[in-house]
């Protein structure tokens, strides 16, 4: 998962949403050696380009996610997709997105956490999620243009629970649908009595790379095989947070080393 976030000003008319010198972009995943990889080829480069705009990397900040009790509460950082595509008789292919009141979105997000925990491990989750909403309304519901589709989407307060194992799985690879593209990201916090909602410090940015996958901007193949190669521990997930600085306005000299994301 690969949201990026920042002070900064959404316009809608326009759909573009501008930053404010400052942005931060978390990369999270099961699999830290990928992480720490990422976070290093970072490193060799004096500026990337983002949607033509030049900004260089100021800090990168890595830590393990761990959830060692058997519930957390989340706030999104980039909003929960869960859906079905059905098949009808003439073959026409339906696309349904769950709210997080239907029954079926912790159930679909239970059986997607299951594959993605298989894959990664080899061995069945441990346990089962509950997914309650503790704070989530229509102002939460969201919809964005991916791809050229429109995908449904929910931010908003959740609380988890279940076994830590799984958790912590969660947390590291995400909720729901869609997550190599950014959706689904959720960042545990500590809620004190009274507290209603949390305060929305940043904006979201999906279609980071317009719509290409992470292993498609210059991150190499070979470096994600092999570290599926190696034998992964449950437990030790990570996740990078990148901090950059968006030099606006500026162009740098032909001699730079550059890259464009």
């Amino acid at each position: 998962m690969q949201p990026i976030a920042g002070e900064g000003e959404d316009k809608p008319q326009t759909e573009k949403i501008r930053f404010e010198r400052q942005l931060r972009w978390q990369i999270s995943s099961c699999l830290p050696g990928f992480v720490k990889e990422f976070g290093q080829s970072l490193l060799m480069k004096d500026f990337y380009y983002l949607n033509g705009q030049p900004f260089k990397i100021n800090r990168i900040h890595y830590e393990t996610v761990t959830v060692n009790q058997p519930a957390c509460v989340v706030q999104m950082l980039s909003p929960i997709t869960v859906h079905n595509t059905f098949v009808s008789d003439t073959g026409h292919k339906t696309t349904h997105y769950f709210s997080p009141c239907d029954p079926a979105f912790v159930h679909l997000i239970n059986q997607n956490l299951s594959r993605k925990y298989f894959a990664c491990y080899g061995k069945p989750i441990p346990g089962k999620i509950r997914i309650t909403p503790l704070h989530v309304s229509c102002r939460d519901r969201v919809f964005i243009r991916f791809k050229g589709l429109m995908i449904e989407a929910w931010n908003g307060l959740y609380l988890l629970e279940g076994d830590p194992k799984a958790l912590t799985f969660a947390c590291a690879v995400g909720l729901g649908r869609r997550n190599s593209s950014g959706f689904g990201l959720p960042q545990r916090i500590t809620v004190s009595a009274g507290t209603k909602r949390m305060p929305r410090k940043f904006v979201p940015v999906l279609n980071l790379h317009n719509g290409r996958h992470l292993s498609d901007i210059g991150l190499s193949h070979l470096m994600l095989k092999r570290e599926l190669k190696r034998e992964v521990t449950p437990g030790r997930p990570h996740c990078c947070t990148i901090e950059a600085s968006i030099k606006i306005g500026e162009r740098t000299g032909k001699g730079g080393n550059q890259h464009t994301l």
